[in-house]
């Protein structure tokens, strides 16, 4: 039989699949907590089918190392032109995309922090060899969190950017729902909210005792 609860948390789930692909980088991401199974694939080709198909989706490897993640200089390049050149990196590579990270429950507090900068700054500052560069570093975070209790998980530097929290054990995924891709609605920005809202939002967030205003702001 078909499980009414769950099945509302799926339309809930795929909802954030929606708003997400909409606007990766002003919702900062959406933390999966869950094993592999057919519902995070299912939420993952879902928000796939949502982003635009020229936007970056990138895979972060586990372990990644700084160079990578962050860019650097371009060693065979710069032997070649006898220059110094730079390569960018995945955070910039994946501007204006997504970034899905799995293992995020074995995410080191230092990679956070470095993922997190750019998510706070919107750009990666390189400086190598005497070489400055700002390059553009815009992008949301999926975080595939398999941790098993409450001491395995995602990072908090992280997930209190997301503005989603899914549990794929919990919901009941149905195929045909993943597949559709709906019309973009009209989104009214930011700037256009009444003070009274922001208002009512904060005082909320305050008798409930979140004590995040990124909250707040991702509310907002």
């Amino acid at each position: 039989p078909r499980d009414a609860a769950a099945a509302a948390r799926w339309d809930d789930a795929l909802k954030a699949a929606e708003l997400l692909a909409i606007d990766p980088v002003g919702l900062g991401g959406a933390v999966l907590r869950g094993g592999p199974g057919p519902a995070r694939e299912m939420w993952m080709a879902a928000l796939r089918a949502r982003r635009p198909s020229d936007a970056p989706f990138r895979r972060m490897p586990a372990g990644i190392e700084d160079d990578r993640l962050l860019g650097g200089i371009d060693l065979a390049a710069t032997l070649s032109l006898k220059r110094p050149v730079v390569q960018s990196g995945l955070l910039a590579e994946a501007d204006g995309g997504v970034i899905v990270m799995p293992g995020a429950e074995r995410i080191s507090a230092s990679l956070a922090a470095k993922i997190a900068g750019a998510m706070a700054q919107r750009e990666i500052v390189l400086e190598r060899e005497g070489l400055a560069r700002r390059l553009p570093a815009r992008f949301g975070i999926v975080m595939l969190d398999e941790g098993v209790d409450e001491a395995e998980a995602a990072p908090a530097a992280l997930s209190e950017r997301c503005a989603f929290l899914i549990d794929t054990q919990s919901v009941e995924a149905r195929p045909d729902d993943a597949a559709f891709r709906p019309e973009p609605p009209d989104i009214a920005s930011v700037d256009a909210m009444p003070e009274t809202l922001m208002r009512a939002l904060a005082t909320s967030a305050a008798a409930f005792g979140v004590d995040s205003l990124m909250a707040v702001m991702l509310a907002m």
